[in-house]
């Protein structure tokens, strides 16, 4: 997504956020409260390797993502004491529909495959 001022760019926003930060928070909520997450449970939260690198058109992606890895954060040190872990997996660059921009810019193409671990894609 680029950060312009297209009219659809507050409903994309929105949908990035609902998908990738509101649904973890309120699923991990529910499960709490209503006794799903036992003790010893496990959280495992899908980021993105979008987070350690910058680029225009990712921006609301990669705020997104960041928001879901400082909630991880936060889960994991208050339901660590009850044996509960989660964490969160953060794949590098993946060629899916959603990063088919990347295709005709090799320079940025590097650059996101770059972000990954140790350089890996």
């Amino acid at each position: 997504m680029h950060c312009g001022t297209r009219a659809e760019a507050a409903a994309e926003f929105d949908a990035l956020l609902n998908v990738s930060l509101k649904a973890p928070f309120f699923l991990v909520r529910h499960a709490l409260l209503d006794g799903r997450l036992l003790d010893g449970g496990r959280i495992v939260n899908i980021s993105s390797g979008v987070v350690r690198t910058a680029l225009p058109e990712i921006v609301a992606s990669s705020a997104t993502k960041g928001g879901l890895d400082v909630f991880t954060r936060h889960l994991a040190k208050q339901l660590g004491p009850r044996g509960i872990t989660v964490d969160t997996v953060a794949p590098g660059f993946v060629a899916t529909d959603n990063t088919s921009w990347l295709r005709d810019d090799q320079a940025k193409a590097a650059r996101a495959a770059g972000a990954g671990v140790g350089g890996r894609a």
